[in-house]
């Protein structure tokens, strides 16, 4: 079983991972709303990467 991020404390449950992005420092997530029981994806960015770099953030700005 994966370990995910909890984010129940924001309402939400990640049932899978979609994909991710080392470079970039992005990962995306498939996740339950709690209070809807909607299905939502929730990207995740990791800015503190020690070989990351802003460019790949640039689409974003």
């Amino acid at each position: 079983m994966k370990k995910y991020p909890d984010f129940t404390n924001y309402g939400y449950q990640i049932s899978k991972e979609l994909g991710r992005n080392l470079q970039g420092g992005r990962i995306t997530y498939l996740a339950k709303s709690l209070t809807s029981n909607r299905q939502v994806v929730i990207k995740e960015f990791r800015f503190a990467l020690a070989d990351g770099s802003w460019s790949a953030f640039k689409a974003y700005q």
